[in-house]
């Protein structure tokens, strides 16, 4: 453990720790930070889900848009997936 004195007599200890990895919520998986995504769901409050989760758990439901399981599961019981997205009346 470093420690570092100051110019005025006194000591500091410095803890040189790397960067906290993060785990997904539904697959335990270890994660860097920088490569987690967040559920995107809208829940009924107007906030999104917020959920951490890793690429392999994610469903990408369109450009910068992904559900986590949970809420890609809701979805596909509502809709049937041969439905969606609704076609436009010629």
């Amino acid at each position: 453990m470093p420690f570092l004195r100051m110019t005025d007599g006194t000591v500091i200890h410095v803890r040189m720790a790397g960067p906290k990895r993060r785990r997904c919520t539904f697959c335990d998986g270890l994660t860097p930070q920088n490569r987690l995504r967040e559920c995107d769901f809208l829940q009924p409050d107007g906030r999104t889900c917020d959920r951490l989760m890793c690429a392999t758990c994610a469903h990408q439901v369109g450009p910068n848009k992904d559900w986590c399981p949970t809420h890609a599961a809701q979805v596909d019981d509502l809709f049937d997936r041969t439905d969606w997205p609704p076609q436009r009346a010629p």
